[in-house]
């Protein structure tokens, strides 16, 4: 599903460069967000764990696999109405990403032009991927305690400088690092970001043009990149 931040051109490589790191599943996926990683880390590792803080989207995932059936059309009327919806109606969260500008939560109706049904497309999206990955669930990774079980850790955490999202609670950047550490001492955790602390090495980057602003109003062309502890890699 279009999300901010997707995975989904960037996976491939991703992907390899886990690989060439030797690691193996099952893994924990703490930031699912629009699945754009979930299902070509499923595809390579096999069945893994996928968690967000986003409660509502969390929520339409689960709707999805127990056979709710996304609209194919949704009009701008139906858009602001399914705002007011508790977050754990799937509509809101089908709107609030799939059928909103540039997927920014609660973004602004996205008018459909050149052809294209966004919520069409959303839904398509969603009764492909739902039907592949294991149950999601709601999960803070910053608030999660370390323990021995998944065979590596992937992270696609909001990036620092970007605006935050909407969905989900404040991120502590600095909170996220230090975890991501506390977890290297139990298994590989890779992180995508533009930029990482002292003492994480990048195993991986390419050039991306990402739907996720800076706070001018539009996307941005970064250095994506993947990082692993040293410690870790040297181990």
């Amino acid at each position: 599903m279009q999300y901010p931040g997707g995975k989904t051109r960037a996976i491939r490589g991703i992907v390899g460069a886990l690989q060439a790191a030797g690691v193996t599943g099952p893994f924990w996926e703490p930031f699912c967000g629009g699945l754009g990683a979930s299902i070509g880390l499923t595809k390579a590792f096999g069945p893994g764990l996928h968690s967000d803080a986003n409660e509502a989207l969390i929520a339409l995932y689960c709707a999805v696999q127990d056979g709710w059936q996304p609209p194919e059309r949704v009009s701008e009327e139906e858009y602001r109405a399914a705002k007011a919806l508790p977050r754990s109606n799937p509509l809101h969260a089908f709107c609030a990403a799939g059928c909103s500008f540039a997927a920014k939560w609660w973004g602004g109706y996205a008018r459909n032009s050149k052809g294209q049904n966004y919520a069409g497309r959303t839904r398509r999206a969603l009764l492909r991927d739902c039907a592949l990955i294991s149950r999601p669930f709601v999960a803070d990774f910053c608030s999660s305690v370390p323990f021995f079980g998944p065979g590596f850790v992937y992270c696609d955490p909001p990036y620092a400088g970007t605006l935050p999202y909407r969905g989900a609670p404040p991120f502590d950047h600095a909170a996220f690092w230090q975890k991501a550490e506390e977890w290297s001492t139990f298994c590989p955790v890779f992180v995508s970001e533009y930029a990482a602390p002292e003492g994480w090495r990048c195993v991986w980057q390419a050039s991306l043009a990402s739907q996720v602003s800076g706070g001018n109003g539009g996307g941005r062309v970064g250095t994506e990149r993947l990082f692993i502890l040293d410690e870790r890699a040297a181990a």
